[in-house]
């Protein structure tokens, strides 16, 4: 089923370090009337200490007239097509960048057609060798 994931870096204060932990919980269609259920959460520590986690969405919002790169992705009314993660640890090289497909088709991710050409088009931009904008 459709699961609700988080991915953060949690400062350990007793430590000093910052490890990356992914949150995952099943949804529920019901979840506003049935309690917190313990036993469909997962959670899992990915990196032990990690100076910079990044993670973009690439999609068309709500409000865009054609899919790019996001630096969140909260109440859209589709997936992202991509998400792309990027880790650097507190010492060490850059983890390669990981780039994710959404498992949903066209009839979930309306805007997948998008990145295909069609036949008679020119060869649209592969969105996965775009780089995210730096908004900082």
């Amino acid at each position: 089923g459709l699961h609700a994931i988080a991915l953060a870096v949690e400062p350990d204060a007793a430590t000093g370090r910052r490890p990356v932990v992914l949150r995952r919980q099943l949804l529920n269609d019901y979840a506003a009337d049935v309690p917190d259920d313990p036993d469909t959460r997962q959670e899992a520590v990915l990196a032990d200490d990690v100076a910079a986690l990044q993670v973009h969405y690439f999609g068309r919002a709500v409000d865009d007239p054609e899919p790019r790169w996001h630096d969140t992705w909260l109440e859209q009314n589709a997936l992202p097509v991509l998400t792309r993660v990027d880790v650097r640890p507190a010492s060490g090289e850059a983890w390669p960048t990981l780039i994710a497909h959404s498992r949903f088709g066209p009839e979930v991710v309306g805007e997948f057609d998008e990145l295909e050409p069609d036949a008679g088009d020119a060869a649209a931009p592969d969105p996965r060798e775009q780089e995210p904008a730096d908004e900082s």
